[in-house]
């Protein structure tokens, strides 16, 4: 519940919970709501490669509604009604992906911002801002090409020639919704004033315009 909590020691129990083998869940880093469906979905990070599904109701050790296979270290997910698509930023491969929201199984992206122009660099909290057609992320600012691990990977066909890693400034990098490929952001925010560190969590206040940014660097 909203107003749960308080002074007390007591442990707060959660309205619904689901949990184990079943839910398929591990390693989750982003959570996004859809209240008009009454959906949550999941995203797996580091294992799991998957987004999962579930609905406000679910409770215990069940199955997701559905479940979408992700790159890998995917890391969040945001939703955007009007369009019925979802986000999704892909730490390793320094890219947002795109789906549409009914996506299921190995379903392919309809579309990918990626490559150097991007600025996409460790990209994590993502938030698609349907309100002014932007996708908004926070980037920890280190960056490498990721080459195949066999003849097999799908990033054999596009890695072209290889780039050393760099470290760069974290940085909020603003994408127009409907870019694909390797496009310039629209907008940055970067640089010793900002109190960037390593960001990750990223939420919009529409109604105050404003930006509010986890910080996994300094805890702030």
């Amino acid at each position: 519940d909203r107003t749960a909590g308080g002074a007390s020691t007591d442990v707060t129990e959660p309205r619904t919970w689901v949990f184990g083998p079943k839910t398929l869940l591990g390693y989750i880093a982003g959570v996004e709501a859809d209240p008009k469906r009454k959906e949550f979905y999941t995203v797996n990070n580091d294992s799991g490669d998957r987004m999962t599904v579930f609905g406000y109701d679910d409770l215990g050790n069940v199955q997701p509604r559905r479940t979408l296979i992700l790159p890998h270290q995917s890391w969040d997910v945001s939703l955007s009604p009007g369009r019925d698509e979802i986000a999704v930023t892909v730490q390793q491969s320094n890219a947002i992906s795109l789906f549409k929201r009914t996506a299921t199984g190995t379903t392919a992206p309809i579309r990918t911002i990626r490559g150097l122009a991007t600025e996409l660099e460790d990209p994590h909290g993502l938030y698609f801002d349907e309100t002014h057609n932007e996708l908004i992320v926070a980037n920890h600012g280190n960056w490498t090409q990721i080459r195949p691990y066999t003849a097999y990977d799908p990033q054999t066909t596009d890695v072209g020639e290889y780039k050393s890693g760099a470290f760069h400034p974290s940085a909020i990098t603003f994408h127009a919704a409907d870019a694909n490929g390797d496009v310039s952001p629209l907008r940055t925010i970067e640089g010793d004033l900002t109190g960037l560190n390593w960001p990750m969590g990223i939420d919009v206040d529409l109604m105050h315009d404003e930006i509010a940014v986890a910080n996994y660097g300094d805890s702030s």
